[in-house]
């Protein structure tokens, strides 16, 4: 796509209808993806992660940020496993105590001891709910709305696209990548749109959402106009379907999302929403969306199609 010196799909081994319609688009547009396993949502691993999740916000009285995490993004130094990292690596090497914030080790050597990564277990979890903002605690109510219960799928999307994030944040590519989801389609002067408006990104920008939903991404005023589409800050973009991370911007998404008491906590388009809102992380958005998604088969996420957002593309 020009702009971009790697693009990602993220997707579920299974699912080979996703794949062949996605070696179709790529064919059809000329570009070059790699496919990045997506996690299933009832691999073991996620539910030990819900158990760390549930442990944790039974023990951490309040809720901070670290104080290094802007020198961290901003250094080259290698961005080893820390803070939840070690809730899913433990699932291979057996626990790592203490999983605590303040307390996780920098560097992570694993125990002699294995654990048998195929081990179900043998009273899976209740559902949580999803938090908001810089919360702890979500209250879960007989009532709750389903988009707000952490369920496994969404435990297995954050984790999915955790590992393409620290892919990039430990890269050595300058360049920008692009992250996508295995259920998109595409305009088909999506290059031509980019070149038109890239160059009015400011240096540090953080992450380009190409595709968003739930929101009107034109609250702010255009850094640029396009012949065919427009570049503002982003308001408030919902949705992982297709979004552009710099390196500093994956290391700064990778730090944030991996903090224990703000990890695995809701949805990951909506965690990565509130740290745009909050101003932890720089967006922008691409206006109309770029890439769209085409809801057109069964949600691995939500039940049906997902959810009742619906877009089109100009010549898709």
């Amino acid at each position: 796509l020009g702009v971009m010196s790697r693009i990602y799909v993220v997707s579920l081994p299974h699912r080979a209808d996703r794949r062949v319609q996605m070696d179709q688009l790529e064919r059809a547009l000329g570009l070059n993806w790699t496919y990045v396993d997506a996690i299933d949502a009832d691999d073991p691993l996620i539910a030990n992660v819900m158990d760390q999740v549930r442990t944790l916000r039974n023990n951490v009285p309040t809720f901070s940020w670290p104080e290094n995490i802007d020198s961290q993004a901003s250094s080259d130094a290698l961005l080893e496993p820390a803070g939840s990292d070690i809730w899913t690596l433990s699932a291979l090497f057996g626990p790592l105590e203490p999983y605590f914030p303040g307390e996780t080790p920098e560097r992570f050597s694993p125990s002699a001891r294995l654990q048998d990564p195929t081990r179900q277990p043998s009273d899976p979890p209740p559902d949580l709910a999803c938090t908001a903002d810089n919360d702890l605690l979500a209250p879960l109510a007989p009532e709750h709305p389903a988009h707000m219960l952490l369920t496994p799928a969404r435990i297995a999307c954050w984790h999915s696209h955790l590992q393409v994030i620290r892919a990039i944040a430990n890269g050595n590519d300058d360049g920008p990548a692009l992250v996508l989801e295995d259920d998109i389609d595409m305009e088909w002067d999506t290059q031509a749109r980019l070149a038109a408006l890239w160059s009015a990104l400011p240096a540090a920008w953080d992450i380009v959402y190409l595709g968003h939903c739930w929101s009107d991404e034109t609250q702010l005023p255009a850094l640029r106009r396009g012949p065919s589409a427009s570049l503002h800050p982003s308001a408030a973009p919902k949705c992982t379907h297709a979004y552009a991370l710099s390196r500093r911007g994956a290391r700064r998404a990778l730090l944030h999302l991996r903090h224990p008491p703000f990890a695995y906590s809701r949805a990951i388009d909506q965690a990565l929403a509130w740290l745009v809102r909050s101003g932890r992380l720089r967006a922008f958005s691409v206006v109309p969306p770029v890439v769209v998604q085409r809801k057109d088969s069964s949600s691995d996420v939500m039940p049906g199609r997902g959810s009742e957002w619906r877009q089109g593309l100009d010549n898709g």
